[in-house]
């Protein structure tokens, strides 16, 4: 068998991580750090720098497994071509023809023809995800209050008040 297909099948962290964080958070994971050491917190994770990146509740179960530890992260070699693949077809889409697209992206016209398939399938991903992720609730908000003069209402014309003596003359 081929050594190559063996390596590629064997279980990685990153399949454990998958299985407890989500495959989201894992991918993000391992787009930030792949191919280096993390120390995962013990305490607070939440306000992590990792929680940041992968998001609270995913944070807070990798530290639950791995709080204080310090766990290596494996690089995603096809997430290079993954982004490639998205390249291929926004140019395609945006209306480039394919031999254009193959000298700008310096691959052939059959690559392209391959690679804008996996693309596409990526971007259907990435649009379903973002319509399917739920949205914070929308708040009204009141104007803001503007500190000192007259709370933001334009100021009125200042009228000089008569003086005594002018007072006296016009009488």
């Amino acid at each position: 068998m081929n050594n190559k297909i063996v390596a590629s099948q064997t279980n990685t962290i990153l399949d454990d991580l998958a299985v407890d964080i989500g495959l989201r958070a894992t991918i993000l994971l391992a787009a930030w750090w792949g191919g280096n050491n993390i120390v995962v917190p013990a305490m607070r994770p939440e306000r992590s720098v990792l929680a940041s990146i992968i998001g609270e509740e995913p944070a807070r179960r990798l530290s639950a497994l791995y709080g204080g530890e310090q766990i290596f992260i494996p690089r995603l070699t096809w997430f290079a071509e993954i982004r490639k693949a998205r390249q291929v077809h926004n140019l395609l889409k945006i209306g480039l023809a394919r031999d254009e697209v193959a000298r700008v992206m310096i691959m052939t016209v059959r690559e392209v023809d391959d690679m804008s398939k996996i693309g596409q399938f990526a971007a259907q991903v990435v649009e379903h995800e973002h319509t399917a992720r739920r949205t914070p609730p929308d708040y009204e908000l009141d104007e803001p209050k503007l500190r000192g003069g007259r709370g933001g209402k334009k100021p009125r014309r200042a009228v000089r008040a008569p003086s005594p003596e002018n007072a006296d003359t016009k009488g």
